[in-house]
């Protein structure tokens, strides 16, 4: 039974984020800012605080939590200058991921990709998703950092 629901959520994640993107392109973005926000939300009434003093004790936070989830079997940073790249190993979505790219959309509406919008907004850092990649069994997304 947990697997025909967690294909539920699969076929609705893909299918929202296709259709917004499909609408309304570059700008479904704000959407993945809201609903991570949301998320960010939810996680912390589950008593899962999101915090750090900066960028790099946030991502370990991260980890953790995503870990005790299962939502993804890690988060690693590979920051370059003015710009914050996230290795996410494993995330359970990895199958929609590899779909919305085979259709040439960026599966920005993933639950690890939301909630790493809205925690780096939480900690002030301004930064726009510029875009993601497949890696092997990971997805690497990419931020532009705004000074």
């Amino acid at each position: 039974m947990e697997d025909i629901i967690m294909r539920i959520d699969h076929v609705l994640i893909h299918a929202l984020t296709k259709g917004a993107w499909n609408l309304l392109g570059e700008g479904a973005l704000p959407i993945a800012a809201s609903a991570g926000k949301e998320l960010l939300a939810l996680f912390e009434r589950e008593g899962l605080k999101v915090s750090g003093e900066d960028y790099e004790s946030l991502l370990q936070n991260l980890d953790d939590i995503y870990k005790k989830l299962g939502l993804a079997e890690g988060v690693e940073s590979l920051n370059g200058e003015d710009v914050l790249r996230l290795k996410i190993k494993k995330p359970y979505d990895l199958d929609i991921m590899k779909e919305l790219f085979e259709e040439g959309i960026n599966p920005y509406m993933s639950p690890v990709v939301l909630v790493e919008i809205a925690a780096l907004r939480k900690i002030g850092v301004k930064a726009i998703l510029k875009g993601m990649e497949l890696e092997d069994d990971s997805v690497i997304v990419t931020f532009k950092i705004i000074k």
